[in-house]
């Protein structure tokens, strides 16, 4: 895991240390831990079938990645690499999870979980995640959720409590409201709010909010002197050295990839669910992505221009990962369609990547300080 660098991410960490002991906890008295690696699935469904939901991005590591690259193809994303290798080898918190979510958003992701049904003792429930944005497809995704509520119960003796997912799903909310608010205010470090990103990632949201304020109170003063944001794929706990370049320049991060605000908070920024009904909170789910694979994805160019302007982010860094065709070739289009200037970074999580990258980094920030 990463090691934390500021009081801030010391508590962090004690934090997250803490989330996985309740989740030990959760397992041994008999409960059930639901992990899954897309934001496209709304864990409030899992949370209402009486699963622990866990979103898992974490162990980026050239250990990890070699170890998951022994199981697929070798043109795989290194993110489905790590995924893979974390859940082979059991480590952390890949460990603790009895149920995985198989939703399959690309071709990648569709090899990744194909990869997983073939392990011994590991348990995957797919589900299809439609790239059009129409009304029957948000409809089919509805069906196929209400689908796995229906397996749940066959298979595990569970029963679907919308009062239960509407309760998670409001403090999910609560709490992603804060850091929508921490990072709006343009004075948290880049590498501190990401720690604060990733605790959301695994907290049991009931409380989840206090522990953010309460947190927030022991961040350091940092006052940028210009704005960077960053879009692109997901970045995992240990994928911080784009951050760390940018904090170095003293400027300052809104991060704009699917572990970051669009996570925060889930619904709208002033839309709470209401009912907790599978249909509403699939639909909920469906309508908020905004990813490079949708179609059309106009949108999702739409949300980051406009999150851009209004945050007054001086530049765009697109950070994707090796063989992810949906946001790499998408990189001319930012280029000509963003108001600020674009750097593209295809990365991985191998030896020395981020020394091969680093200047370019600098080069474009020295460019925005100007």
């Amino acid at each position: 895991m990463l090691q934390p660098e500021s009081s801030l991410q010391e508590e962090c960490l004690r934090s997250m240390e803490g989330e996985l002991n309740s989740i030990k906890r959760f397992r041994s008295s008999g409960g059930k831990t639901l992990g899954y690696l897309c934001r496209g699935f709304p864990p409030s469904i899992a949370a209402g079938l009486g699963f622990r939901p866990v979103r898992v991005l974490q162990d980026a590591s050239v250990e990890s990645e070699n170890q998951g690259g022994k199981l697929v193809r070798q043109d795989i994303c290194p993110l489905i690499k790590v995924f893979l290798g974390g859940i082979d080898s059991g480590r952390n918190l890949f460990g603790l999870i009895d149920v995985w979510m198989g939703l399959a958003t690309c071709d990648q992701t569709r090899r990744c979980f194909y990869a997983l049904a073939d392990m011994d003792n590991v348990t995957v429930h797919h589900l299809q995640l439609p790239a059009t944005r129409s009304q029957s497809a948000a409809e089919y995704f509805s069906d196929q959720l209400r689908q796995f509520c229906c397996d749940s119960r066959d298979l595990y003796g569970f029963e679907y409590s919308a009062e239960r997912a509407l309760d998670y799903s409001i403090n999910l909310w609560k709490a992603g409201n804060i850091l929508r608010k921490a990072t709006l205010t343009r004075q948290m470090s880049p590498i501190d709010l990401h720690w604060l990103f990733h605790l959301f990632l695994i907290g049991d949201p009931d409380g989840l909010a206090e522990t953010l304020l309460s947190l927030l109170e022991k961040a350091e003063p940092f006052t940028p002197e210009y704005m960077i944001a960053i879009a692109g794929g997901p970045l995992a706990l240990e994928d911080t050295w784009v951050l760390q370049a940018v904090q170095s320049k003293n400027a300052g991060v809104i991060p704009l990839h699917c572990a970051g605000l669009q996570l925060a908070p889930f619904g709208g920024l002033n839309e709470t669910p209401v009912t907790g009904t599978i249909e509403e909170l699939a639909g909920r789910a469906f309508r908020d992505i905004r990813c490079a694979r949708s179609r059309p994805n106009a949108e999702m160019f739409q949300y980051i221009n406009d999150s851009i302007s209004d945050t007054s982010c001086d530049g765009l860094i697109l950070k994707t990962l090796k063989f992810c065709d949906l946001w790499f070739t998408e990189r001319e289009r930012f280029r000509s369609s963003m108001n600020v200037p674009v750097l593209v970074l295809d990365t991985s999580y191998g030896e020395g990547e981020a020394e091969r990258q680093r200047n370019r980094v600098d080069a474009f920030l020295e460019t925005l300080a100007l």
